[in-house]
């Protein structure tokens, strides 16, 4: 969206939209009490068909955003009155993101299911250094698109960068090192799969503050952003928000919950060459785009916290226009050494739709970050869906198991991929 952080550009683009012919017709269908537009003034959540949602970074008012925009508060605010979240909702609250939790079917015992929604920008870092240096060192910085490099590498409080170095000190630095294993606070710093990982005292030490070696001198203090941060990951969800989740999911008594992510949780780790070969430099590299695949631990803490929550967890997401659907496997794969999952309990199901109102969705061929190479969709390295789509999820509740369908459909309602779940097991069937 241009005019990042304009707030008076959202709200004409977000007027724009509910003043669409096909958006009002959508909600008159889903909400059979709205007349014309006096849905505006419905809690869209208690229709007789919910409409529920959460935003990415274009509804947020700047491409791959984060936590640092000035007008965010504004910019929730605008959303959420697009979506028709009930002034008095807590997700209004200042100081929060605007994740949530909706129960479908509540209190019809045994066919509950939660939908958890995530905001993967109030909150959200900027990317790890890693993940972009070679990018912005050997990329055209004259070129307009590419001005964020400067702050990424050389903005800051501190000049040495905007980037978020904690990956790169923790996961990347000192958990690399094996001595440290025997460290008090591994857990903390290094272990997605504890209940203590990702937060720490904001006076905890792993490094000798005397030491010669610069890289070994910092404690937990010196990265931090304020006196009230006490991760010690670069964040997508942010430290209160991965609690809330934690806490979420582990209460849950549904049989299904439906996490909804903007960003893909389960991408492509395969490299692809994202910035050209020039005279004096060569070409740059990069594993991920605007999604977890940059985040690795804070992903690999969703990955263990998903698999290992009572009941069956399915990851919803878009933005990448086009749609698949993934399975990570547990068990030795080619890409368990990117994911650690390996030891996952059970897999988990990622189903990406993303493209029925976006004119991005038109034929793509299957190459660059659209081919999986390493075997996470169960029908083929190219078997996804490029043009218009949308997901559709439908629960038997009547056979024995319970089964939930997982489903790509064509701009036309024609079925085009599906994944069956059982919901006693949570192994996708064939």
């Amino acid at each position: 969206m241009r005019g990042s952080g304009d707030v008076a550009h959202a709200r004409l683009k977000f007027e724009e939209q509910l003043s669409n012919v096909e958006y009002i017709k959508f909600v008159n269908f889903m909400c059979s009490t709205s007349k014309e537009n006096s849905w505006r003034s419905l809690d869209l959540s208690s229709c007789d068909r919910p409409i529920l949602g959460t935003w990415d970074d274009h509804d947020y008012n700047w491409q791959d955003g984060d936590k640092r925009m000035p007008t965010k508060e504004e910019q929730k605010q605008l959303f959420l009155d697009a979506i028709g979240v009930p002034a008095h909702s807590p997700r209004r609250n200042k100081g929060r993101g605007l994740y949530w939790r909706h129960t479908l079917n509540e209190g019809v015992s045994g066919r509950e299911i939660d939908v958890l929604l995530l905001d993967e920008r109030f909150d959200r870092d900027t990317k790890p250094c890693h993940t972009r240096r070679d990018f912005c060192k050997f990329t055209n910085p004259r070129k307009t698109k590419y001005m964020w490099c400067k702050d990424f590498l050389e903005g800051g409080a501190d000049g040495t960068g905007s980037c978020c170095k904690k990956d790169d000190l923790y996961w990347h630095g000192w958990c690399k090192l094996p001595q440290n294993r025997a460290n008090p606070a591994w857990d903390q710093f290094c272990n997605p799969k504890s209940s203590s990982y990702g937060f720490a005292d904001g006076n905890s030490k792993i490094f000798d503050k005397n030491s010669t070696d610069e890289a070994l001198s910092w404690s937990v203090t010196d990265q931090v952003d304020d006196a009230n941060d006490s991760s010690v990951l670069c964040e997508i969800l942010g430290p209160q928000q991965r609690k809330w989740l934690k806490h979420e999911l582990e209460s849950s008594k549904a049989a299904l919950k439906l996490v909804v992510s903007g960003s893909p949780l389960i991408s492509n780790p395969t490299e692809v060459v994202c910035s050209q070969a020039r005279k004096k430099h060569p070409a740059a590299y990069c594993k991920c785009y605007d999604d977890f695949d940059c985040f690795q631990p804070a992903q690999r803490n969703l990955l263990h916290m998903f698999t290992t929550a009572p009941g069956c967890v399915v990851v919803l997401t878009g933005d990448f226009h086009f749609s698949d659907i993934k399975v990570l496997q547990p068990g030795n794969h080619s890409y368990s050494n990117d994911y650690d999952s390996t030891d996952l309990p059970r897999p988990l199901v990622q189903v990406m739709a993303s493209g029925l109102t976006n004119n991005t969705a038109v034929p793509a061929p299957c190459e660059g970050f659209r081919i999986d190479t390493v075997g996470l969709r169960p029908n083929g390295a190219c078997d996804f869906v490029s043009g218009p789509a949308f997901g559709v999820i439908e629960v038997d509740w009547l056979t024995s198991p319970p089964i939930a369908r997982l489903q790509i459909r064509g701009g036309g309602g024609q079925l085009l991929l599906e994944q069956k779940l059982p919901l006693d097991t949570c192994i996708p069937a064939a």
